[in-house]
């Protein structure tokens, strides 16, 4: 995240200099660069010590490699193939966002579940659809019990807030849903994970299906435990 919000930074500080920047994700980074028109022109890396590439117009010298080269593997001096740059798409602010919620969430979920090394969101999805015969108990369903609540929260509000940029990807909706499932939100859970149901792919469906009846029945139970609390 910190090499997508450096970019970020270097782009609108060229921007308001005069200098046009544009900035893709690539293999893990992210690199900017300035559409000019001289022939020789610079690819940025803001993040891994600011390095550089030069690459040079193919139309006047001839290219060093026909085949994409691998950007962690290339000294700060080494010319970058035109041809890298030129299939090179460049992010649009709302890209830009995405990639940035995207990486937020991932790690205030780390951070959430730092007590429980290898639990992921989907855990409890697995556990479920391990036993389709129903026999599993509630309780064997793992919960976040466990997990940091303010970190978890984090995760959950920058999941939200990716959702709004993707409201049609059941993929980030299915794994909303079970961010909601380990903050114990289950009825909030339950109707995120069903409208997930009705975009995803059949054997997607098949799978999110004995996890849901589980969950229809959690939040039955947590809705009891509400009102004999107040009885």
């Amino acid at each position: 995240m910190a090499g997508i919000l450096l970019g970020v930074i270097y782009m609108e500080v060229c921007r308001r200099l005069g200098v046009k920047m544009e900035g893709a994700a690539v293999r893990g980074s992210f690199l900017v660069w300035p559409l000019l028109e001289d022939s020789a022109q610079m690819v940025f890396e803001p993040c891994k010590s600011g390095r550089s590439w030069m690459f040079e117009d193919s139309e006047q010298l001839p290219l060093i490699t026909s085949a994409p080269r691998d950007f962690s593997a290339t000294s700060d001096d080494s010319i970058l193939d035109l041809s890298i740059v030129r299939t090179l798409k460049p992010s649009s602010n709302r890209d830009i966002l995405g990639m940035i919620l995207k990486s937020l969430k991932k790690a205030y979920w780390k951070r959430a579940a730092k007590a429980q090394p290898g639990l992921t969101p989907a855990t409890p999805l697995q556990t479920a659809t391990m036993d389709p015969s129903g026999l599993l108990s509630l309780t064997d369903l793992p919960v976040g019990s466990l997990l940091r609540h303010e970190d978890l929260c984090l995760a959950v509000m920058a999941s939200e807030r990716l959702l709004l940029l993707e409201p049609h990807n059941w993929a980030l909706r299915k794994e909303h849903g079970l961010l909601l499932y380990h903050s114990r939100r289950y009825g909030e859970a339950v109707q995120e994970l069903s409208i997930c149901m009705a975009l995803a792919p059949m054997r997607e469906e098949e799978l999110l299906q004995p996890f849901l009846e589980r969950l229809h029945l959690m939040r039955l139970e947590s809705s009891w435990g509400a009102i004999s609390a107040l009885v």
